[in-house]
């Protein structure tokens, strides 16, 4: 799965190849289920052992629903990381549908556990919108006057460095770089910063 994911070329699936994180994040989603299954007693008979092929199963689209009901409810995870788990989970669904050759019932079956799990997480995201609108924000976050705020004091910082030593004079550089980076044009997705390599993503223009 690793590697059907991180390719930069695979036939069998549907759009652009992700970095290995993405992958890794995907399959302890998947291991995180299982641990679900286990943990409930809800392992269905005829699968003793876990393994992607449980995958197939018909009723695949009410478990994950019993598990994200779980996640709410016991659990108590917030919307978002039940719709990152779910996420996680429709990854690994669709590569065992491309690569296992599920039975022609599942397949065919209106919606079917794919659809059903696609539903559960556009569910989740929908109620994650609507559970930020109402959430109090505790300590972790700035207003964008004091981002503005903390770029000018690190550039200031950076003009009066004067003598310090190389290693205090390049940590200063990496700070100031960084905050202009993400102040003065922040990017969309985090992954445009994770992603910049110099003379390659990040070109002087």
């Amino acid at each position: 799965f690793i590697l059907y994911r991180t390719a930069t070329f695979a036939a069998r699936r549907q759009g652009g190849a992700v970095q290995s994180i993405s992958a890794e994040h995907d399959k302890t989603c998947l291991l995180r289920f299982f641990g679900y299954l286990q943990r409930t007693n809800r392992i269905p008979e005829g699968h003793p052992l876990l393994y992607i092929n449980f995958l197939l199963r018909a009723d695949l689209g009410d478990l994950v629903q019993a598990y994200a009901l779980w996640l709410q409810n016991t659990q108590k995870l917030k919307f978002s990381s039940i719709a990152n788990y779910l996420n996680g989970i429709v990854s690994l669904v669709q590569y065992a549908y491309a690569n296992l050759e599920p039975p022609e019932a599942v397949l065919n079956s209106d919606p079917n556990p794919l659809a059903q799990i696609i539903n559960l997480r556009g569910q989740s995201e929908k109620a994650s919108k609507t559970q930020q609108m109402y959430e109090q924000r505790v300590g972790g976050w700035l207003t964008w006057e004091d981002v503005q705020k903390a770029r000018q004091r690190c550039l200031e910082k950076l003009g009066t460095i004067g003598r310090g030593s190389l290693n205090e004079k390049r940590s200063v550089l990496r700070d100031a770089a960084a905050i202009s980076l993400l102040s003065l044009i922040p990017p969309d997705r985090v992954g445009c910063i994770r992603k910049l390599r110099l003379y390659h993503t990040l070109k002087k223009k």
